[in-house]
């Protein structure tokens, strides 16, 4: 009886202690530039908990990229949580010297499609103390719809 406890109590310690995983990026939706917003880039990012415990996004942060031009780098600074086993978009925007950065928006007006590139970007998510950092990295041709320049995927 005794060696049934003391085996049942190791199980649900070897169980419980499960190592986390990193947080995996799947997708980008709702590119957005509008010049007229004191945040004119926004981007929703899609990412997937593959853990069976609910983590918190401490940071995320990414450099961003049209048509190879560097725009500037979009950061999220605040707390996240996400369920287990869950697919979930998370808000970014970037914050641009417009006088500096708003020839360069502005030259993809007339634009159809931009390639946008998220490069030397990462993500770090966990539980308490334990966090694990995730690379992003993501280049796509979009559609730009007009007014606003919205993007949307050109290839779904």
């Amino acid at each position: 009886m005794k060696t049934l406890a003391i085996l049942v109590v190791f199980s649900c310690f070897l169980f419980s202690c499960s190592h986390s995983k990193g947080l995996i990026f799947e997708d980008v939706r709702n590119v957005n530039i509008n010049l007229s917003r004191p945040e004119p880039l926004s981007l929703e990012l899609k990412f997937y908990n593959p853990n069976y415990h609910n983590v918190t996004i401490r940071s995320a942060a990414s450099y961003i990229y049209i048509n190879d031009q560097y725009i500037g780098r979009l950061q999220l600074d605040e707390g996240f949580k996400v369920r287990r086993l869950h697919s979930f978009y998370l808000p970014m925007s970037l914050n641009i010297d417009l006088i500096k950065e708003y020839p360069i928006l502005q030259q993809y007006a007339g634009d159809t499609s931009v390639v946008l590139r998220l490069d030397g970007g990462s993500i770090t998510a966990g539980k308490k103390q334990l966090c694990i950092t995730t690379a992003i990295s993501y280049e796509h041709r979009h559609s730009i719809k007009h007014p606003g320049m919205k993007f949307t995927n050109s290839n779904r």
